[in-house]
C-alpha cells in the first residue's frame, strides 16, 4: 500500500512537480510559436533538458550566455572555455558539440561541388563553424573553377595557438590537381583578434604571386574567430547568409587580385 502510494505520486502528471511542470511549459511554447516565442536562454535551456533529465537548467544556460556573449558563441567557442560552467558535465557538452557537428555538416553539404560561390558571403558560415572553436590555428583552402565554382575544399594545415603554417607551392599544387583557378584561403585566429596580422597580409601577397604564376587567382583570404570572419580582399568583417537583394551591396569575388594582394 505505502510503495503504491509513493510510486503514484511519481508518476503524476507532468505539471505536478514543480521543475517537470516548468519543462512541459517550456516545450509547449516552443511547439505553439516555434523559436521566436523563447528567449534565447530559454532556446538554450531547452536544449539542454535532452542532455540533463531532471536538474535545472536554466541557470547553466544564463552562465553560457554570458560567457560566450551570444547562442553562436555557446556553440563556436572552443570547449575548453566553457568546461568549467557549472552544471555543464558531460553529456551536455556532448549535446553541444553534436549540434555544432550538426550545423556544419549541413553547410557543408550545401557547399557540393559545382555549386556558385561569388561573394565571401557565401561561405562565411561555413568557415566560421569549420574553424571559429578550433584552439590551434587551422587553415582551410576553397578551390572554384573558372565560374567560381566550387570543386573542392579542405584543411591544409593546422599548427598551433598563434600560427600554422602554409606552404604556397602546396596549394599551388592541390589548385593545378583539382583543376581549380582560383582559390580562397581561410584560417582562424584562436586569440579571437578578428583582423589580419602583417604575416598575414604577407602571406596574402606571397601566396598571390605564386598562384598568379600558374594562372590560378587568390580570391581572398578570411580571417575567421568564434565571433566573426574578416575578408582581406573586401577590407571589412562579412556575414553569411547575405540575400539575393543584399547583392548589389556586397562585393562579388574578384577574378583578379585585388590591389593589396598583388603589393
Amino acid at each position: 500500500m505505502a510503495r503504491a502510494a509513493k510510486q503514484g505520486r511519481v508518476a503524476g502528471p507532468a505539471g505536478a512537480g514543480g521543475g517537470d511542470g516548468h519543462r512541459a511549459r517550456l516545450r509547449e511554447r516552443f511547439l505553439a510559436g516555434g523559436p521566436a516565442a523563447l528567449a534565447d536562454y530559454e532556446l538554450l535551456e531547452l536544449l539542454l533538458q535532452f542532455a540533463v533529465s531532471r536538474k535545472d537548467t536554466k541557470s547553466t544556460a544564463r552562465e553560457l550566455l554570458r560567457r560566450c556573449g551570444t547562442l553562436a558563441g555557446v556553440f563556436l567557442q572552443p570547449g575548453g572555455e566553457t568546461a568549467d560552467t557549472p552544471g555543464l558535465g558531460p553529456s551536455s557538452r556532448l549535446l553541444l558539440a553534436l549540434v555544432r557537428a550538426v550545423m556544419t555538416r549541413a553547410l557543408a553539404v550545401e557547399l557540393q561541388s559545382g555549386c556558385r560561390i561569388s561573394a565571401p558571403e557565401d561561405v562565411a558560415d561555413f568557415v566560421r563553424l569549420e574553424l571559429g572553436p578550433q584552439p590551434r590555428e587551422c587553415v582551410l583552402a576553397i578551390f572554384l573553377n573558372a565560374g567560381n565554382e566550387l570543386v573542392h575544399h579542405d584543411r591544409i594545415a593546422e599548427g598551433t595557438v598563434n600560427q600554422a603554417p602554409v606552404y604556397p607551392r602546396e596549394v599551388a599544387r592541390l589548385a593545378l590537381l583539382h583543376g581549380a583557378t582560383g582559390v580562397i584561403l581561410a584560417h582562424n585566429h584562436p586569440g579571437g583578434q578578428c583582423v589580419p596580422s602583417r604575416d598575414d597580409l604577407e602571406l596574402t601577397r606571397t601566396l598571390g604571386d605564386t598562384l598568379a604564376k600558374l594562372d590560378v587567382r587568390l580570391l581572398d583570404h578570411l580571417i575567421v574567430t568564434p565571433a566573426a570572419v574578416y575578408s582581406i580582399t573586401a577590407g571589412r568583417e562579412v556575414h553569411g547568409g547575405a540575400s539575393r537583394s543584399d547583392a548589389a551591396a556586397v562585393p562579388t569575388v574578384s577574378p583578379t587580385v585585388s590591389p593589396e594582394m598583388s603589393r
